[in-house]
């Protein structure tokens, strides 16, 4: 019994770990759109999503930065490493 609640609760921590990371990753996302794109908050945050959720398929006409695309990769890349880790 003390064996499922621990498992449980290792369950739990790595999924609050990867909301965190997930929350990262779009602050990260949102602010490199604003910095290096001069794109508004909205615009940013949108393209971000965009990116994180179609897997890098995006309906701008012109390429991401590349900059922009190098620096969500890394980061998850570390999102997923960090989440097998901790299973």
């Amino acid at each position: 019994m003390k064996e499922g609640i621990v498992q449980g609760e290792a369950k739990n921590n790595v999924l609050k770990m990867l909301i965190v990371l997930f929350g990262v990753l779009l602050t990260v996302g949102t602010t490199g759109f604003m910095f290096l794109k001069g794109l508004s908050l909205w615009e940013a945050f949108y393209q971000t999503i965009l990116i994180l959720v179609t897997h890098f398929y995006h309906e701008i006409h012109e390429p991401v930065s590349i900059q922009i695309l190098i620096l969500l990769i890394i980061l998850g890349s570390l999102v997923i490493e960090i989440g097998r880790a901790h299973v």
